[in-house]
């Protein structure tokens, strides 16, 4: 099945490779990483989309606090 795919893929490994071994050695490398522009336009959506569903809903969750 994923046998189309290779060699056609829009990334470049080198580029990839390099961006693994900064982020080994950031002093706080991201929790997580999304490698091309296509996997970043791919998640953002659904990043933005939970990041709105917390706002919305926030009061709701901040009124299960207890009065210490």
């Amino acid at each position: 099945m994923w046998s189309a795919y290779s060699g056609t893929q829009q990334g470049d490994p080198a580029k990839l490779g390099e961006a693994i071994v900064k982020i080994a050695s950031m002093t706080n490398p991201p929790k997580q990483f999304y490698a091309g522009s296509d996997a970043v336009a791919g998640i953002r959506p659904a990043l933005e989309a939970r990041l709105q569903e917390l706002q919305n809903h926030e009061a709701l969750s901040r009124s299960t606090d207890g009065s210490f």
